[in-house]
């Protein structure tokens, strides 16, 4: 969802271009999908479905569920000095106010 529907692979149709055949390729080898875009799109497919079965939750509770508890601060302070040089503002003043904890998941 994030890079939306763009493919991932992106075929050059080097078979009309093949050396062999001097730049005249005969039918038979430009019939069809290019094998190697076929395996792609397979491949492709595959990926996508899996990354179907995950959401941005499910990976961040699992980044969650590893990290140590001071893990969640560090990242609010990553992102807030992110967000003001994003900005270009480094005032003191400018800094939303810091959250004291961010709390994980229970751990079972």
């Amino acid at each position: 969802a994030i890079e939306g529907e763009k493919p991932l692979f992106d075929c050059l149709e080097i078979r009309d271009r093949c050396a062999v055949f001097e730049d005249a390729p005969p039918a038979w080898a430009t019939r069809g999908v290019c094998s190697i875009h076929a395996v792609m799109q397979s491949a492709e497919k595959a990926m996508r479905h899996e990354l179907r079965q995950h959401t941005l939750f499910d990976i961040a509770n699992r980044a969650i569920d590893k990290a140590p508890n001071s893990y969640g601060t560090q990242v609010v302070q990553w992102l807030t000095a992110r967000s003001v040089n994003r900005r270009g503002d480094k005032s003191e003043e400018s800094l939303p106010p810091a959250r004291k904890s961010v709390r994980p998941r229970n751990r079972a």
